[in-house]
């Protein structure tokens, strides 16, 4: 669900001023998914972020709202507000890649 250019970019972060942006750096869809655009539960069995977290019974998946992809509890404790999302909260859970991209420090 992520897409990367084979260059350098620049983007513009929250607050407005340019950012220089690598090309092997996570960059999410334009935007967020809906929740039938999510990668379904059965396809990955381990956190799309850290790549280390096995889901289980008892180490549950969570979706990133913003980008949609299956994360762990660690990989996923950020919150923020998401365009078009419907949730009743104005801030939603996303990934921690999610939440730096649009966070950038």
């Amino acid at each position: 669900m992520h897409t990367s250019s084979s260059s350098s970019s620049l983007d513009r972060g929250s607050t407005g001023r340019r950012i220089q942006r690598s090309p092997d750096q996570f960059q999410p869809p334009d935007r967020a998914p809906v929740r039938k655009d999510w990668v379904p539960d059965n396809q990955q069995h381990v956190c799309m972020v850290c790549q280390r977290e096995r889901f289980t019974m008892f180490n549950r998946r969570h979706h990133c709202r913003r980008c949609g992809r299956l994360v762990c509890h660690a990989c996923s404790g950020h919150k923020m507000a998401v365009e078009g999302c419907t949730e009743e909260e104005k801030e939603v859970r996303v990934c921690e890649q999610c939440y730096s991209y649009f966070h950038p420090e």
